[in-house]
């Protein structure tokens, strides 16, 4: 077989994978991401690791006893987050709504680090020398997005980061204004570029994960001490200054965002609810 937020989260290869609340829903696939996501897990993990037929097979069961606790535990929590950020957004976001939406989607990534640990740590066991060297190879193939980003000259490479920046916000509120765009670029550019400074980080983290992958042949116990541990690590303190910026920002579109604005964000996530509610009742 072949194949922004917390900056701590955006290192993760399986795991990453694994954290089923928030890499695998985004735009309007969420109902069909989740309704397929054993085979887009199992086809993630494959293309890291290039499974044996028998790691096939129990990485399959895993993943089905993993999606049947995310669905009954975890599945319910999330569309009660959702429901959380409707309200927030709907009676004008603060600062304090920002810290505990953060604070509870990471507790929910905490919870579903530790929750898989140990099936974590039993397939890292059985991976041989090729497989992590292919793991090695795929992790560095994951940085090259940067790496071009990071070679563009400067003023190219913060043309491009408005441009994102604001297609994503286009993509959460609809249309923008020509007012609001001239003002959320002007309050974009007040972020600070970090993506030297955070690919170094990225490329530590991964190195920090084939180490403990490497270690579970030796002390599977540890791995599994040692893997939640490291998803939920916070990033350094100089990229506080970033993440300070950053919920300045979406502070920025909550406070120019039209009510048909709001009404589109909320419907939008009145529909990821609508489409997650249907397999909650639902076996795996």
């Amino acid at each position: 077989m072949q194949p922004h937020s917390r900056q701590g989260l955006k290192f993760i290869p399986i795991l990453g994978a694994l954290v089923l609340a928030s890499l695998l829903l985004s735009g309007c696939l969420v109902k069909l991401a989740y309704q397929n996501i054993d085979t887009l897990l199992l086809w993630k993990i494959d293309s890291y690791f290039d499974l044996s037929a028998s790691q096939s097979r129990d990485v399959e069961r895993q993943l089905e006893e993993q999606i049947r606790w995310h669905r009954s535990d975890e599945l319910p929590k999330m569309i009660e987050f959702f429901k959380r950020v409707q309200v927030a957004a709907q009676y004008g976001i603060t600062l304090t709504d920002l810290e505990q939406l953060f604070s509870n989607f990471n507790m929910g990534v905490a919870s579903i680090a530790l929750h898989i640990s140990a099936d974590a740590a039993q397939l890292f066991a059985r991976m041989d020398d090729e497989q992590i060297k292919r793991l090695e190879r795929e992790l560095a193939k994951t940085n090259e997005e940067w790496e071009d980003r990071l070679a563009l000259p400067p003023d190219k490479r913060l043309k491009e980061r408005e441009k994102r920046i604001i297609d994503y916000v286009e993509n959460w509120v609809g249309d923008l204004s020509k007012e609001q765009r001239v003002a959320l670029t002007e309050a974009s550019r007040k972020i600070p570029d970090i993506l030297e400074g955070w690919l170094e980080y990225r490329r530590e983290r991964q190195r920090q994960f084939i180490n403990i992958v490497r270690s579970a042949r030796f002390d599977v116990d540890i791995v599994r001490i040692a893997l939640p541990q490291w998803v939920t690590t916070e990033p350094p303190k100089q990229f506080q200054e970033h993440h300070v910026a950053v919920q300045n920002f979406i502070l920025e579109v909550a406070r120019t965002a039209t009510p048909d604005q709001k009404k589109y964000f909320t419907e939008k996530l009145q529909n990821w609810i609508d489409d997650l509610q249907t397999f909650t009742d639902k076996p795996a």
